[in-house]
């Protein structure tokens, strides 16, 4: 059909629970991330104090994810189009949101986003994102971990958690595979 290659990512698999050991030690491994941010998760819908932040955040994932050559233009995400989405996700899956927050000043640095498929028994891990500002700090450590952990205390049943990441994508890849992650 002359269709081309104009993106790749690999399949990561996460196998679940993950041990205490292994656990405490990617706890370790944040550092002074943990001081400096706190970790705000919810599920469905985010909550309406939060709205602006996770929108300036979710259009920063939409310019910044790696898509190789693939024709995409970034959308800017507004309430009406927050609301949209999580009520079409619903439908589907139950997501699990972590957002970092700065403790000094309330200020947002990024977040991470789980699906749970309804029916099933993995998880889907989506979007990490750090905002440029934040950067360098671990908050991608904090950010997933955050997930994990209502992942592991709310539905212990779920393994493995399913992700997918640009070969290009570096940083997410060293976090994916301190995470244990494998192909």
């Amino acid at each position: 059909m002359g269709c081309e290659e104009v993106h790749l990512e690999d399949h990561l698999v996460l196998p679940l629970p993950m041990s205490p050991a292994d656990h405490e030690a990617l706890q370790a491994a944040i550092g002074v991330a943990a001081d400096d941010y706190e970790s705000v998760t919810w599920g469905n819908r985010c909550p309406d104090e939060h709205v602006a932040a996770f929108c300036a955040m979710r259009s920063q994932m939409s310019s910044d994810v790696p898509l190789g050559d693939v024709d995409y233009h970034p959308v800017e995400y507004d309430e009406h189009r927050l609301r949209t989405s999580e009520e079409r996700i619903s439908h589907s899956y139950q997501p699990v949101v972590a957002a970092a927050r700065r403790r000094s000043d309330g200020v947002f640095g990024g977040y991470s986003v789980v699906y749970l498929p309804h029916d099933e028994d993995f998880a889907i891990q989506d979007d990490t994102l750090v905002m440029p500002a934040h950067r360098g700090h671990r908050l991608g450590l904090l950010l997933k971990l955050g997930t994990l952990d209502v992942l592991q205390r709310e539905h212990p049943a779920r393994a493995p958690l399913h992700t997918w990441t640009s070969p290009d994508n570096h940083a997410m890849h060293r976090t994916n595979l301190a995470f244990g992650y494998r192909p």
